[in-house]
């Protein structure tokens, strides 16, 4: 039998909807719990591109009168330095523009 020192990572896919995010975290509704403490890479389109970030769990409650629905909260890791291609950038790009006086029209 082998054995070894190293540790390793089980990973899954989860769909999510997101609610609220910001640079520092967002909020999530899925169909699968998630334990608090449990960390993970949080892939996400915004406009025309995508944008990805460690997270790890900070709450996880289920949605009241929706079976197998949870919130979840989650914090962004500084893992690695603000990017082009992270999340914590992206969202700063896209409230910028949207500071821009050309970036909203009402009609």
């Amino acid at each position: 039998m082998w054995t070894s020192d190293r540790s390793a990572a089980l990973m899954r896919e989860l769909g999510a909807r997101i609610i609220d995010i910001s640079e520092s975290g967002c909020l999530a509704e899925t169909r699968s719990r998630l334990e608090v403490g449990a960390v993970g890479t949080l892939q996400l389109p915004l406009g025309t591109e995508e944008f990805r970030d460690d997270f790890e769990v900070v709450r996880c409650q289920p949605v009241e009168g929706a079976p197998s629905l949870y919130r979840v909260a989650v914090r962004f890791l500084w893992t690695t330095p603000r990017h082009m291609c992270s999340i914590r950038s992206g969202v700063a790009r896209q409230a910028s523009e949207l500071e821009s006086p050309d970036a909203v029209r009402v009609m």
